[in-house]
Order: C-alpha cells, then structure tokens, then sequence
C-alpha cells in the first residue's frame, strides 16, 4: 500500500454525540438520585427549636431549659456560652442550624441551666453554628 506524505492509516476512534435535549435528561437522571441520598444523609429526627426545649434528664437538670430574651435572665445566675457546630451543607442550612441550636439546649441542660439566650447564630456556608449564653434562674 502506498501511503500519501502526511497521512496515516490509523482511523480515529468514534466520537458519542449526545443531543442538547437527552443530554439534560442524562443529566435529571444522575442529580435526581444524588439529591434525594443527600437529602437523606442530611435528615434529622431532632426536635425544631421553640421556646421551651427539654434537655437530657440528668443530676444537675431535671427540667426543661428555656429558650428567651435577655430582659428575663436578669436576675439569673450566668453559667457559660456554649457554642455547637453542626456540618450540613449548604443545601440543609436552616436543618443544620435547628441541630446546632438543639446540641446547645442540650449542652445547656447538662450544666444545669435552666434558660438560654441566643447570642449568636450563623446558617451561612456549609457549617452552621448557634452560640447560646447559658443561665441558672432559680
């Protein structure tokens, strides 16, 4: 066989062509499933934080720790801040936040407090962080 200057024998391999419109459908078809086990990683069964949230029972607290404004822990006795973190994802914030804010009442609870005062809360980004100031109102 003669060759020309320049050219090869060897035969490029077959490109896949997707159309625009199937392209997208492949597309819905990959994020749906990935979306709905995010979803599921990023679930709770924790209970949304209200004015009044019950802590673990334990020695030091047996009642619920409340949550309210600065004006009603006047007369409390101040205990710590406590900060807690929680990793959701940017998709789950407002859920990361509710865990977050529920570890604090929780982390309040086992110090023996008895009210919370929301000091700082941060849903933005991935990580999501609630700082609550602890109080012993006797």
């Amino acid at each position: 066989m003669d060759e020309e200057p320049g050219h090869s024998n060897l035969v490029a391999p077959p490109v896949a062509v997707i159309p625009e419109g199937n392209l997208l459908m492949l597309t819905r078809a990959i994020l749906a499933p990935c979306l709905l086990i995010l979803a599921a990683c990023g679930s709770s069964n924790s209970t949304p934080s209200g004015s009044t949230a019950t802590a673990p029972a334990t020695a030091a607290s047996a009642a619920p720790v409340r949550v309210v404004d600065a004006a009603s822990v006047a007369e409390c006795r101040f205990l710590s801040a406590i900060t807690e973190s929680r990793y959701s994802g940017i998709l789950f914030a407002g859920n990361g936040l509710r865990i977050a804010q529920d570890k604090v009442i929780a982390s309040a609870g086992g110090i023996g407090a008895t009210h919370v005062v929301w000091s700082d809360m941060n849903a933005g980004g991935a990580v999501q962080t609630a700082t609550g100031l602890a109080y012993r109102c006797d």
